[in-house]
C-alpha cells in the first residue's frame, strides 16, 4: 500500500522506528495546507500536524512510502486511528514525472486552537 506522509513521519528514521516501510517519491497534495492544531497525547500541549482542505493555490509536500498492508495496523495505532487521526484515500503528485499516485493518509480528528507547535 501507498501512504502519503507529512510532517514528522516524512523522516525516514521516524517511520522505520514504527514500520518497515520503503521510499517511493516525493509528492505534492493539491488544495490543501498544513496545520498545527491537532491536540496530541505527549503531555507537551503542543499542537501536531494535520493536513486540511484550503485554497486552491495552497498545497503540502510529502512523502510517499510503500508499505506492506499488514503493517498498517501497527501505523494506525501510532497515528491513534480514530482517536485523533481518521484515514483517507488521497490523490498526489509526484512532480518530477508528472504521475498520480492514489495514497491514504491521515486526518486529524482533535482540532483546538491555539495550541503551539512543537520545538
Amino acid at each position: 500500500m501507498l501512504y502519503f506522509a507529512y510532517g514528522s513521519n516524512m523522516a525516514t528514521q521516524r517511520l522505520a522506528a514504527r514500520v518497515p516501510a520503503r521510499f517511493v517519491t516525493t509528492a505534492l497534495l493539491p488544495t490543501y495546507r498544513l496545520a498545527f492544531h491537532q491536540r496530541g497525547s505527549d503531555g507537551s500541549g503542543s499542537g501536531k500536524c494535520d493536513i486540511v482542505p484550503a485554497l486552491a493555490q495552497s498545497a503540502v509536500y510529502g512523502v510517499i512510502w510503500e508499505m506492506a498492508f499488514h503493517h498498517k495496523p501497527t501505523l494506525d495505532r501510532y497515528e491513534r486511528l480514530g482517536a485523533a487521526y481518521n484515514d483517507t484515500w488521497l490523490t498526489v503528485t509526484d512532480l518530477a514525472i508528472d504521475r498520480q499516485f492514489e495514497v491514504q493518509a491521515y486526518i486529524g480528528n482533535l482540532t483546538a486552537l491555539g495550541l503551539r507547535t512543537y520545538t
